[in-house]
């Protein structure tokens, strides 16, 4: 008779300490934030816009070692019409230039700021031209070849530090005490120009050996633990 309670307690304490077990584990993990992840993208891409602007004098802003610059607008609908469907161009990048009213004019300038509009962006070309006078037509060809090194990741992966640096979490995977766990490491980055409203274009020295977390239903720490959708 005492043999039977005690295996029918044995028996009820095993359950109860496999249900605690599967609740807890259950409870743990359903606290944990939820994510999305993406993998960053290698930038390969070429395009070119043709653009006509007048010759301006330099300003107070412009750098020196020009004699002429040339602001052209370029919208969205133009550079997607060249299949880049983004804006690439940084600054000291090379312009090809031509001033048609005049034969044998082709030059190389060099883009000295870039400001974006949204999506549009003005794009400011200083050249060296001794023939040339503001007010002269200006025909620009902005090409843009094939960048091996930068990444392009979704804008909402992007976050700003309190001394306005910018970081990532990459998810890693771990041995937890249930098995397998998932934990957000914040990872500082450095962000180029050529960002927009939905991509950020991150230097070539940042290295992404992990997923980055794009959106979580909960906010993520660095150290965090989460799972996926």
């Amino acid at each position: 008779m005492m043999r039977r309670i005690f295996i029918i307690l044995g028996v009820a304490f095993l359950a109860v300490m496999v249900f605690c077990t599967i609740y807890s584990r259950s409870y743990y993990r359903y606290d944990m934030p939820v994510v999305q992840i993406a993998a960053s993208e290698r930038m390969a891409f070429y395009y070119q816009i043709d653009k006509q602007g007048y010759a301006e004098a330099p300003n107070d802003s412009d750098p020196e070692g020009f004699n002429i610059f040339v602001s052209v607008y370029i919208t969205a609908e133009e550079i997607v019409e060249t299949g880049a469907q983004r804006f690439f161009m940084y600054e000291e990048d090379e312009v090809k230039a031509e001033f048609p009213a005049r034969r044998r004019s082709e030059t190389v300038g060099m883009v000295t700021s870039i400001v974006f509009h949204g999506d549009d962006v003005t794009l400011r070309v200083g050249l060296n031209s001794l023939e040339a006078h503001p007010g002269e037509a200006v025909n620009l060809a902005v090409i843009k070849q094939t960048i091996t090194g930068e990444c392009v990741i979704p804008i909402q992966a992007l976050h700003e530090d309190y001394d306005g640096s910018n970081f990532v979490y990459l998810v890693y995977e771990e041995q937890g005490p249930w098995g397998k766990e998932y934990v957000a490491v914040k990872t500082p980055v450095t962000l180029r120009q050529g960002s927009d409203i939905y991509h950020a274009v991150i230097d070539r020295r940042n290295t992404f050996p992990a997923p980055l977390i794009v959106s979580s239903d909960k906010p993520v720490r660095d150290g965090t633990k989460v799972r996926f959708y």
